[in-house]
């Protein structure tokens, strides 16, 4: 029996509609238990910060500090202080003496646990302060060594250059800390002296792009596809590299109607220089993500070839891809390289910044004078031998 020609298009748009609405469910897969993307756990102020942004967008946080009244006003799945003490005073052999008394009941806590049941964990700490500037560390390290299958990933945030003495030397050791006690960690360093604008938007536009990189790397807007995926061995074999990593984010590549081939390394420089993010070159590995229309792939180099020659052909030769249909959610595109050359122009920055605190001109004093000698009178007492304060009064 022939068809009618409506019954023809009636049939096919009702199996257009099947088609997408199979393609919009072939997101990726969250966790098969929980459900959840990733665990972050926020150390320190600005640590803490970062985690509240990403409360119930399928990642499960938690706020880690010295100071009750630093956790205060954020969003977070759990709070944990650190019993006994209100405060860090910016000394960070002070707070990691502490952790090591506490440790264990840390690692105990049932929302720790909980958060320990995923396999990607993010620990954040900003770098001049005396909290997450070394218990990030330590804790990111206890992690790898007790599950070394983890992927844990270190995040710090540097301060502004003009922030004082202690603050730069906090940095300083942080940094060396970074590339020598982080176990293996792969880390990523994002610098709010990067950010032009004054005030508290400085940490909202750092915050903001820190927890959009968390969302990438914890592949939450990638989606299956018939064209090219990175799997879950690619991205074991991506984030196996320990240094430095530095992810670039575009949301709108601004495609123009008119352009015939579409330019990506343009684009990406403009990305970098835009970013908070430090970046170096010469990655172990690249992974390219692509979010963008089904026209515009015939338009794009895939080998991204001039994109590595910008930045450096990949020490290990691994090039991963993830090539996707446009999803309506997340940047358009993103470059994640790992095993980067270390940070050394930021650290000689704060190296030199340092020098300058220590080259300051002295201070002005008053010059000495000379004294007038008491007089020896006839019934004066002698002098007391008694009490600590005898000798600064006679200072006077």
């Amino acid at each position: 029996m022939l068809m009618s020609k409506s019954d023809v298009q009636r049939i096919l748009m009702e199996s257009l509609k099947e088609n997408q609405s199979d393609l919009k469910e072939k997101k990726q897969p969250r966790d098969k238990n929980t459900g959840i993307l990733a665990g972050v756990i926020g150390v320190g102020a600005g640590g803490g910060n970062v985690a509240h942004l990403l409360t119930g967008k399928n990642f499960i946080t938690a706020a880690f500090n010295t100071s009750k009244a630093d956790v205060s006003g954020i969003n977070v799945d759990a709070k944990i202080i650190l019993p006994g003490i209100d405060g860090s005073g910016r000394d960070r052999a002070f707070s990691a003496n502490e952790f090591k008394k506490s440790y264990k009941s840390f690692f105990a806590h049932d929302k720790i646990k909980q958060l320990l049941e995923n396999d990607i964990i993010f620990i954040v700490g900003t770098g001049g302060g005396g909290t997450g500037t070394i218990l990030s560390i330590m804790i990111a390290g206890y992690l790898k060594h007790e599950y070394p299958n983890k992927t844990v990933f270190i995040i710090g945030i540097l301060g502004s250059i003009k922030e004082d003495l202690i603050s730069q030397k906090n940095m300083l050791e942080f940094m060396h800390d970074l590339e020598s006690k982080s176990a293996g960690c792969p880390y990523l360093l994002f610098d709010n002296n990067k950010v032009k604008t004054l005030g508290d938007s400085v940490y909202d536009t750092v915050n903001q792009e820190i927890a959009n990189t968390i969302r990438i790397l914890s592949k939450n807007y990638m989606i299956e596809n018939t064209r090219s995926n990175i799997d879950s061995r690619d991205y074991a074999r991506l984030t196996s590299f320990s240094g430095l990593m530095s992810v670039i984010s575009i949301n709108n590549l601004n495609i123009s109607v008119a352009e015939e081939f579409i330019d990506i390394k343009p684009r990406i420089i403009d990305a970098i220089t835009k970013s908070t993010a430090v970046i170096t070159r010469e990655p172990d590995a690249y992974a390219f993500f692509l979010n963008t229309n089904p026209e515009n792939y015939s338009m794009i180099d895939l080998t991204f070839n001039d994109i590595q020659e910008e930045l450096g052909r990949p020490t290990a030769g691994l090039v991963f891809k993830h090539l996707q249909n446009n999803s309506e959610e997340g940047p358009e595109m993103a470059v994640i390289m790992t095993g980067m050359v270390s940070p050394v122009t930021r650290f000689a920055m704060i190296q030199k910044r340092i020098d300058e605190y220590k080259n300051m001109k002295e201070k002005s004093k008053l010059p000495d004078i000379e004294r007038s000698s008491a007089l020896n009178l006839v019934g004066d007492r002698n002098k007391s031998d008694v009490g600590a304060g005898d000798d600064f009064l006679n200072d006077f």
